[in-house]
């Protein structure tokens, strides 16, 4: 499975199976769909649990790409000094690869993500420029 598609399960998963949104709330959506879907809530993909699913793993999941891009770029100089040791040396590991990842930097956004589930404004942003703000 690549790595989108992968990304795209889980984020679903998280949402509506294992109720890990705030705005779609703690629900089976599989339940619904199942023997629960006595109301009829997810009876076509046009119902508003179904869109707020999608929403929800669309939102995740820029976030998550934000969050990374975010990684990347406030370690740059640290990939490029290691680029560099690798071009001369071939591989690092044991104490010299501990010691290069002492030096990983961990953006803010990351951490809020991980601990508050804050999605970064420039995620938001993206999914309003394409019709989707959450």
């Amino acid at each position: 499975m690549d790595d989108i598609r992968r990304a795209t399960d889980l984020a679903y998963k998280a949402v509506s199976e294992y109720g890990l949104s705030a705005s779609v709330g703690p629900l089976s959506v599989g339940t619904l769909i199942s023997g629960g879907d006595d109301y009829g809530l997810l009876k076509d993909s046009g119902s508003p649990v179904a869109r707020a699913v999608e929403a929800e793993v669309k939102l995740m999941l820029e976030a998550a790409l934000a969050v990374a891009r975010d990684c990347v770029t406030s370690n740059r100089p640290l990939h490029d000094a290691l680029s560099a040791e690798l071009r001369q040396e071939e591989k690092v590991e044991g104490a010299a690869l501990q010691e290069w990842l002492h030096k990983t930097e961990v953006p803010a956004s990351l951490r809020a993500f991980v601990l508050h589930g804050e999605v970064p404004a420039s995620a938001r942003e993206r999914l309003a420029a394409v019709g989707l703000a959450n």
